[in-house]
């Protein structure tokens, strides 16, 4: 994905859940590399999902992936107080 994201003009960001290689890709990828947790985000701002179903839908994500209180689920919430 790092060599399809770097070769792509159209490509914004390059996303992964792989915290352990966050470093490198983002050292490697010339695009921003974001969680995927961005997507959910996203549709709030389009008004495709309101907050609270953001909200619930990254618990569901935290819950399922066993994130406890990680480095996504904090950049999650971080973002979310913007709203």
């Amino acid at each position: 994905c790092l060599y399809i994201a770097n070769e792509l003009s159209d490509v914004e960001f390059l996303i992964t859940d792989d915290i352990r290689s966050l470093k490198k890709l983002e050292k490697d990828c010339v695009k921003k590399v974001r969680f995927s947790t961005i997507i959910i985000y996203a549709l709030c701002l389009k008004n495709r999902i309101n907050k609270a179903q953001a909200m619930r839908t990254i618990e569901q994500m935290r819950i399922k992936r066993n994130w406890k209180d990680n480095l996504i689920y904090e950049q999650a919430l971080l973002l979310f107080e913007k709203l």
